[in-house]
C-alpha cells in the first residue's frame, strides 16, 4: 500500500456491506494495524445519533469550507461506530483507482476526532487503543 496513506487519510471506498448494497463512501482512515477501522463521512447522522446526547457527541462535524479538495457540504464523521475493512480489499481497491485517496483533514478536525474516538460510548476500548496509538496527536 501506498505510504501515503496513513491514519487520518480520507478515502472514498465502496463499501458492499452497507444497507441499500455496495456504496462509494468517504471514511477516515482511523487505523491499519491490526486490522484496518475506518470511520464513515455523512452529510447527515442518522436520527438515532441525532436522539441520543451520548452519540450525538462523537459526530464530528468536517467542514467544507477547510476540505473543499473533497467534500460540497459540511458533513459528519462518525465516531461511535468504526467499520472493520479486510486489508487485500482496502488494498486492491486503492491499487485499482488511485483517485480513492481524496485528501486529510484539518488538524483541528483530527482533535475532534480523537476526542470523540476516546469518548465514544459504543467503541469496545481496545479499538479506541489502537485508533488513538495510529491517529496523529497534535
Amino acid at each position: 500500500m501506498d505510504d501515503s496513506i496513513v491514519p487520518g487519510t480520507v478515502l472514498r471506498l465502496s463499501f458492499s456491506f452497507l444497507q441499500g448494497g455496495p456504496k462509494n463512501k468517504f471514511c477516515v482512515l482511523a487505523c491499519l494495524e491490526p486490522k484496518p477501522r475506518l470511520l464513515l463521512i455523512s452529510t447527515e447522522p442518522s436520527q438515532l445519533k441525532r436522539d441520543n446526547p451520548q452519540l450525538w457527541a462523537c459526530q464530528v462535524i468536517v467542514d467544507a469550507a477547510n476540505h473543499s479538495s473533497f467534500l460540497k457540504y459540511d458533513s459528519h464523521i462518525d465516531c461511535t461506530d468504526p467499520y472493520g475493512f479486510v486489508p487485500e480489499e482496502l488494498e486492491k481497491q486503492l491499487a485499482n483507482d488511485s483517485s480513492r485517496v481524496v485528501g486529510t483533514l484539518s488538524n483541528k478536525v483530527l482533535r475532534a476526532v480523537r476526542i470523540a474516538i476516546q469518548n465514544s460510548p459504543t467503541i469496545p476500548q481496545k479499538q479506541i487503543q489502537w485508533m488513538l496509538d495510529a491517529l496523529p496527536n497534535l
